[in-house]
């Protein structure tokens, strides 16, 4: 009888012998995907680092786009009104240049006429009689 008992628990001491080697390499394994798993959070930490840094980077970026585009319609506007502004002037300028051709035809012509004399050799504000 004792032959019926020794069999079974020669097994189960050989069974429970290898548990501490299983234990062991389940051990090790977790280790290792323990590991795996820890390299694993600091790659995603580092890529959403990268990924934050490049988003702030990118709306840095579209702000200074969109101020360099409002400066250009601002300065684009401007250009406008200072042409317009150069143009009324112009005019301006160009009528008082035809105005003032006109005072001086007139004065040489009368001067030319009243004195027989040359252009400039008398200028006054009240004509001769």
């Amino acid at each position: 009888m004792l032959r019926l008992f020794l069999k079974p628990a020669i097994i189960i001491i050989a069974v429970l012998s290898l548990f501490p080697q299983v234990s062991a390499e389940f051990k090790e394994e977790q280790q290792g995907v323990q590991a795996a798993y820890e390299k694993a959070v600091k790659a995603y930490d580092r890529v959403m680092s990268a990924y934050s840094k490049t988003k702030k980077d990118i709306e840095v970026i579209q702000t200074k786009v969109t101020e360099t585009k409002e400066d250009i319609d601002k300065s684009a506007a401007f250009a406008k009104k200072a042409q317009a502004e150069a143009s009324k002037y112009s005019e301006g300028l160009k009528a008082l240049a035809d105005d003032a051709q006109s005072v001086v035809g007139t004065v040489r012509a009368e001067i030319d006429d009243g004195s027989g004399g040359k252009a400039g050799d008398r200028v006054s504000s009240t004509p001769d009689k």
